[in-house]
C-alpha cells in the first residue's frame, strides 16, 4: 500500500477514528488501527473497542492499494508531531510502514489486516427501525440529557440513553438513580424507534454533529446495533440490552408547591453558592421556598453563602436540599428565560421544566437534611 496526502488531513481523520480505541482490552488486536484504501481514492481508517466502531475516510492519492494494521495510539502520537505538508505512507517493503513528511521519516512494523474483526457497515444492513433527524436537533438532545447517564456499571442499562420515537414524539432520556433528564421533540408520526444507546457512542456522535438545522442524519437500528454516518465518519455501536426503566411512571403527577423563577438569575445564585458548597463535606445547596422568594444557602467550615431571588410561588412553603452539581446541571441545560419547579415534600423529587415549553423535563432527588 502506498499513498500521499496532506499531513493535517491525515491527523484529523486519525484523531476522529481513534476515539473508538479501547482504554483497556484483553483483545490485543483492538489496540491497532486498520488503514485501507478503496476504489474512490480514499483512505479508510477503522478503530473499535468491540462495542463502538468508528470508520473515517480521508482523501488521499493512491499509488498502490492495500491495507494494514498499526498500533493505534503510537500512530496517533507520531502523526500529531509530523510537520505540516505532504506526507507519504508506504508499506511496499512488506515489513514496515514508512511515513515520510518533509524531513521526517518514521518506520513502524505493521500486521496484516486479515487479523482485524471487520465490522458490518450501515450499507450492508436492512433497517429494523430507522429515524431521520436534523443534526442540530440530535446534538441538542444529546447535550441536554447525556450528563445524567449513570457511570456505575451496576445497572448497565442506565449507562446508555433511551432514544424512542412514537406517536409523533421523539424523546431522549437519561437517568442515573439520582436525577433524570428528558428532551422531547415533535416529529413525524411515521418515525418509530426504540434504542438504548451507550453513552460513549452518543458523546462521539455529538462531537461530529453540525449545528446546521438543514443537515440531516439517519439513525438505523438492526441486529442489536445502531448505525449512523456523519459526513465522512461512520459510527457503529452495540446497543444496550434489555428494557429501559419506565421513566414516565416515576414523574410525580401532582404537586404541592410550584415556583416560577428567572432561569438565569437562579442559575447564577446556585453557581455562587456552589463555590462554598464544594468546600463542605456533602456538596449541598439548600433552598427555602416561600413568600415570593427562593433563598439559596450553602455553608462549609470556612464560610457560608446566602442568595435570594424573587419567584412566583403557589402552594405550601418548603425547605429542601440538593447536590449542587445536579441542580446546576439541570439549570444550565434548560433553554428559556423562566423555569417552573414543582415540589411535594423535602424528601420527594423536584421536577424542573421550562415555563413556556414541554421540550425538556428534569427531575432531581433531594438530599435529606439533618435535623
Amino acid at each position: 500500500m502506498k499513498f500521499t496526502c496532506n499531513s493535517t488531513d491525515f491527523v484529523e481523520a486519525l484523531s476522529t477514528a481513534t476515539h473508538a480505541l479501547p482504554v483497556r482490552t484483553t483483545v490485543q488486536i483492538l489496540e491497532y488501527v486498520m488503514l485501507e484504501t478503496d476504489e474512490n481514492d480514499d483512505l479508510r481508517i477503522t478503530c473499535s473497542d468491540g462495542t463502538l466502531t468508528m470508520i473515517t475516510k480521508c482523501s488521499v492519492s493512491v499509488q498502490e492499494g492495500g491495507s494494514c494494521l498499526l498500533p493505534g495510539r503510537l500512530l496517533a502520537e507520531i502523526s500529531r508531531k509530523l510537520p505540516i505538508g505532504d506526507m507519504t505512507f508506504d508499506t511496499t517493503n512488506n515489513t514496515s510502514a514508512v511515513i515520510k513528511c518533509m524531513g521526517s521519516r518514521t518506520s513502524i512494523a505493521y500486521r496484516p489486516s486479515s487479523l482485524y474483526p471487520r465490522p458490518t457497515e450501515m450499507t450492508d444492513v436492512t433497517a429494523e427501525q430507522e429515524i431521520e433527524l436534523p443534526q442540530a436537533l440530535l446534538k441538542d438532545m444529546i447535550l441536554k440529557t447525556s450528563f445524567a447517564i449513570a457511570v456505575d456499571e451496576e445497572r448497565p442499562i442506565l449507562t446508555g440513553c433511551l432514544l424512542e420515537s412514537a406517536g409523533g414524539e421523539a424523546r431522549m432520556v437519561a437517568l442515573d438513580g439520582f436525577r433524570m433528564a428528558i428532551r422531547m421533540q415533535r416529529v413525524s408520526p411515521d418515525d418509530q424507534l426504540y434504542a438504548v444507546i451507550p453513552g460513549k457512542a452518543l458523546q462521539e456522535i455529538a462531537r461530529l454533529l453540525s449545528d446546521d438545522e438543514e443537515r440531516m442524519i439517519t439513525i438505523r437500528v438492526a441486529g442489536g446495533h445502531m448505525y449512523t454516518i456523519v459526513d465522512s465518519t461512520q459510527v457503529i455501536t452495540v446497543l444496550k440490552e434489555g428494557k429501559y426503566i419506565n421513566y414516565r411512571m416515576i414523574i410525580p403527577a401532582e404537586w404541592k408547591t410550584q415556583a416560577d423563577v428567572d432561569a438565569g438569575l437562579l442559575s447564577d445564585c446556585v453557581e455562587r453558592a456552589s463555590l462554598m458548597a464544594r468546600e463542605g463535606k456533602n456538596n449541598l445547596v439548600k433552598l427555602d421556598i416561600g413568600n415570593g422568594m427562593i433563598v439559596i444557602t450553602s455553608n462549609s467550615e470556612i464560610g457560608d453563602v446566602h442568595e435570594e431571588v424573587e419567584a412566583d410561588i403557589e402552594g405550601e412553603g418548603l425547605k429542601i436540599a440538593f447536590n449542587v452539581k445536579y441542580l446546576s446541571d439541570a439549570l444550565k441545560s434548560i433553554d428559556g428565560k423562566r423555569i417552573r419547579m414543582w415540589f411535594n415534600t423535602s424528601v420527594t423529587p423536584c421536577v424542573i421544566v421550562p415555563a413556556d415549553s414541554d421540550e425538556f423535563t428534569h427531575m432531581i432527588l433531594p438530599v435529606r437534611m439533618q435535623g
